[in-house]
Formats: C-alpha cells, structure tokens, sequence
C-alpha cells in the first residue's frame, strides 16, 4: 500500500505526518539553461531506468538482468516519474511527463544539482505545445504571492489584539485533493502564517505555488487550523514559512 506523506518544515525542523501531502524552490525565480527534444526525454527516461534497476543488483544479479533485457522495464509508468539521481551524468532531480500506457514520456523536466543560493537551474525535454505546458508550470511553481505592507500590518493588528490561551503544537495534514491522487500530481507549497502570540494560525497565504491550484488551496485550508510552535520572542504574532509537500 502506498504511503503518503506531508512534509512541513517550520524554520529548518521537518516533521514527517502519516497521512496526504516537487520540487520546492530556493531564492528568486528560476534559470532555464538549456531545452532538448522530445527525443532526448525519452532516451533518458530509459538510462535512468537503468540506473535505478542497476541498484538492485546487490541484492539479486540474476533478477536485474532480466529485467534489464525486458522491453517493458522501460515503459513509461507515473510510480517512476520523478526519480533524483546522484553521481552520473543525469544526476539531478527530474519530472517525467507521459500518458499511462505509453511506451515512453513525452516530455521532461530536471533540476540540477545545487549551485548554493543561486536561483534554481532546470533543463528542458520537450517539444512544441509541451515545451509551452512545462514553461508554464516552472513558472507557476516559482511564482511568488505577497501581501501588500498595508494589508499585512492591519492583519497583524488583528492578530496582536487577540486574546489566546497556550496550548500544544499540532498541525494536521491537508487533506490530497482525490482528483490530483488519482493523476498522480505532486508538487510542494511555500505557505506563509502569520501567528498570534500562542502559535495559532491566524492567516495563511501561499507564497510559492506548488503548479496545481488545487494543492495550494488544499494547505491553505490544513493551515488555518493549525497551532506551531509561539514566536520565540514573546512577540504578539509573528510571521513564518513552512513547505508542505504533496506526493506518493
């Protein structure tokens, strides 16, 4: 049976939940470094295939062999999609894109490896009205969501006025809309709180979108019941940032 999980990371602490939650990004925006052919998704969707069957062969030689000559071993499947490989070529975390049943993907997206604060760097597999698909979904991903100065001010008047009583931490996990379940969609959601001077969630917004509107309403309506750790400061709120994942 499949586990899911939700991931929230409240100021470095992550916190595993048993129960419903891509690749997050760092800084400001994204980097596109470089775009190659529908071709060229497929042909890496096969080497990572290998790669990955290759890791078994510790544990039964005679099996990853088989499966290794076995043309279905390569057939596109929504459970591999966003393999993350170190130390090879195609190291880097990437996102697959294909229709079930298909032979291959039809298109691709990889993350590459860390280069520190700089902003993210994707390459691009994919062709014509694809390429456009996988644009706009990086770019939905790396938007950014601010409240203006003003609205945020008066919302942490309303929050600083509010009478509370402490109480324990508890953040329940959102709830995987069953539509994105079943499609198999993933992504991870930058949500900001603002929090009374106990902890309690008071608004959250999304900061960073996850690409699917649907996650991003789904944390947003986990987090308004939520109650985190209070601001360390004996602040009467406080703003945080936390990152709720979505995926098998």
């Amino acid at each position: 049976m499949k586990r899911l999980l939700a991931l929230l990371a409240f100021g470095g602490l992550a916190v595993a939940l048993p129960a419903p939650s891509a690749a997050s990004a760092d800084g400001e925006g994204y980097a596109l470094v470089a775009t190659y052919g529908k071709r060229e998704a497929a042909k890496a969707w096969e080497a990572i295939r290998r790669i990955e069957t290759r890791r078994l062969e510790a544990i039964d030689p005679a099996l990853v062999e088989r499966m290794l000559d076995n043309p279905d071993t390569y057939r596109y499947t929504a459970m591999s999609r966003e393999p993350n490989i170190a130390d090879s070529e195609f190291a880097g975390h990437w996102r697959f894109f294909g229709e079930v049943g298909d032979r291959r993907p039809y298109a691709a997206w990889r993350r590459l490896p860390s280069t520190g604060a700089a902003p993210p760097r994707f390459e691009l597999y994919c062709s014509g009205r694809a390429c456009d698909e996988l644009r706009g979904q990086l770019a939905a991903m790396h938007e950014t969501h601010e409240q203006t100065p003003s609205q945020l001010e008066a919302w942490k008047a309303a929050a600083a006025a509010e009478t509370c009583e402490p109480g324990p931490v508890s953040t329940p996990a959102p709830r995987y809309p069953p539509k994105l379940l079943r499609e198999a969609e993933s992504g991870t959601v930058e949500l900001v709180l603002l929090v009374n001077r106990c902890g309690q969630v008071q608004r959250a917004w999304v900061g960073r979108s996850s690409g699917y509107p649907g996650l991003d309403a789904a944390a947003v309506e986990a987090a308004g019941t939520w109650r985190i750790a209070p601001p360390q400061d004996g602040a009467a709120s406080a703003i945080a940032r936390t990152h709720v994942r979505f995926g098998l």
